[in-house]
């Protein structure tokens, strides 16, 4: 009988099988290796390109914020200016404004028939103190201040009668409302000269 020794054929093929499964190691280490490289490559590409867009957007808010800024300026230039216009319209009203109501008051006087003594301002208020030679001249000049632009309000505060060189007169008050801003400057009080009471209106 023949035998035969199979040994080394067995160990020849344990050796190729390692060999195969080193084989299939190695390229799936190297398969594995590529991918990780790739992934890396990809992730670090992305990266990049959001750290630029994140750039990009930094510089257009950067550059809005100026554009803000800029009209936030401009609208504190434009109140800045207004309030000046403002100051200066509510200046050139103080300025005219007690003229023209003196010019209003004495311009409404009945004349020969009505005499003012006094004339107070307080904030924007007016009281008015003189005689009339009655009742319907006293009501007449508060008609007359009433339909003035520069006054409203106009009220009777008191009268009474009273004897002047024996002539009997009303004494009056009337207070009325300078329309619109309250003017700062004070008229002051004004007493009329009896002599002239009845040659001009006071």
């Amino acid at each position: 009988m023949i035998k035969i020794n199979l040994l080394p054929v067995r160990l020849a093929k344990k050796k190729e099988n390692i060999r195969k499964q080193l084989s299939v190691c190695l390229l799936s280490v190297f398969f594995i290796v590529l991918t990780m490289a790739y992934l890396g490559f990809s992730f670090s590409y992305q990266i990049k390109s959001l750290t630029n867009d994140i750039g990009q957007v930094r510089n257009e808010i950067g550059a809005y914020s100026k554009v803000v800024q800029g009209l936030e300026e401009q609208k504190k230039q434009k109140d800045l200016i207004q309030k000046k216009l403002d100051v200066l319209s509510r200046l050139q009203r103080n300025k005219t404004g007690p003229v023209h109501m003196l010019d209003e008051i004495s311009t409404n006087l009945p004349e020969k028939r009505l005499w003012l003594k006094a004339i107070k301002q307080t904030e924007n208020k007016l009281l008015l103190e003189g005689v009339a030679m009655d009742n319907g001249t006293i009501a007449l000049y508060m008609k007359s201040l009433a339909a003035s632009p520069y006054f409203t309000n106009v009220d009777l505060i008191n009268s009474a009668q009273e004897t002047v060189n024996s002539v009997k007169l009303m004494q009056f008050s009337i207070t009325c409302e300078i329309r619109g801003a309250s003017v700062d400057t004070s008229i002051a009080e004004q007493p009329a000269d009896k002599k002239k009471k009845g040659e001009k209106k006071a």
